[in-house]
């Protein structure tokens, strides 16, 4: 009876614990990593991940944004050219942006390469050098209660195709859409499930005996 007690009560947290994964998330999630498609590299094909954007929650209103590209693709900055479009439900400014340099923040921007409709961009970024391009960029938005969550929407950025430890000739916009929440992860998946049928085993094996 008591073997048969303590398979009741596993399976019923087994049970409970499936719903649970098959409940959609509620909760805000802390980091979010996207990858980076490609718009208009002329050569690259239409959709070939270059790089990806991970933004983090830094603090209860900080939203850090780093890009990250893949090997042979960089993002075009220095002097006036390069952007990084986004959107924000939250009204930015300029001095909403820290961590990065740059010529001019402008709204209601429009559109990259069909990427968009964008409602921020960060003109010129660069890190007061005269350079045209870096593999990764790390830049800090701050503003009242701001969440990953109010960054969500199309994001795109001015990269290029590297050549000579910089940018080459071919340019183009890359981008992604920015889901306002998280599924888990499959690996997160797998190892619950791992686990549920590890603890459907022992409820087997103890009804056996």
């Amino acid at each position: 009876m008591r073997a048969l007690s303590f398979g009741k009560l596993v399976l019923a947290t087994i049970a409970l614990a499936g719903l649970l994964l098959l409940s959609p998330p509620v909760a805000a999630a802390n980091s979010i990593t996207v990858d980076l498609l490609n718009g208009s590299l002329t050569g690259i094909s239409q959709g070939t991940v270059v790089g990806n954007v991970k933004f983090n929650q830094t603090g209860a209103n900080a939203v850090q944004v780093t890009i990250t590209m893949n090997s042979g693709y960089g993002i075009f900055v220095g002097g006036n050219g390069g952007d990084i479009a986004f959107n924000s439900s939250t009204a930015l400014t300029g001095s909403d942006i820290s961590g990065l340099s740059f010529g001019s923040f402008r709204t209601k921007v429009g559109n990259f390469a069909d990427l968009g409709p964008f409602t921020d961009d960060i003109k010129g970024p660069s890190f007061g050098k005269s350079i045209n391009g870096v593999s990764t960029l790390t830049f800090t938005v701050t503003a009242n209660n701001l969440k990953i969550s109010n960054l969500a929407g199309a994001f795109a950025i001015h990269a290029c195709v590297f050549s000579g430890g910089g940018c080459g000739n071919i340019t183009g916009f890359v981008g992604n859409k920015i889901p306002s929440s998280v599924v888990p992860e499959p690996g997160t998946i797998t190892l619950l499930g791992t686990g549920l049928a590890g603890l459907a085993g022992l409820v087997r094996r103890r009804l056996r005996g």
